[in-house]
């Protein structure tokens, strides 16, 4: 089995992101991002109840859902995020994969 995480920080040294909230140039950014992050606030505002459900639907332990949750994930990209992000977008151009890499925009 291959950590993808391991080895891209192995390969790049920087931390492996597998997922992140993006809009198409033009959609209503300010918008979303507000739907975005509201939904956010109310996930937290019930973590107990979701890793109680989480824990129920998945056999695994309200612990390890609720360690997996707080310590395996972050919920915002940080310095360490961006740059591999740009390393990774930089290298797909590279390799043909995408036309070109765009710098990212956030709202």
């Amino acid at each position: 089995m291959l950590d993808l995480a391991a080895e891209w920080r192995a390969f790049s040294g920087h931390p492996f992101v597998f997922a992140f909230w993006a809009v198409h140039p033009g959609s209503p950014a300010g918008e979303l991002a507000g739907i975005l992050r509201r939904s956010r606030d109310a996930a937290v505002a019930q973590f107990d109840r979701l890793v109680e459900e989480e824990a129920a639907d998945s056999g695994l332990s309200q612990a390890v859902i609720r360690d997996y949750l707080l310590h395996a994930l972050h919920y915002e990209l940080d310095e360490g995020d961006l740059e591999g992000l740009k390393l990774f977008y930089e290298l797909a151009a590279e390799d043909r994969l995408i036309e070109e890499a765009k710098p990212l925009r956030f709202v």
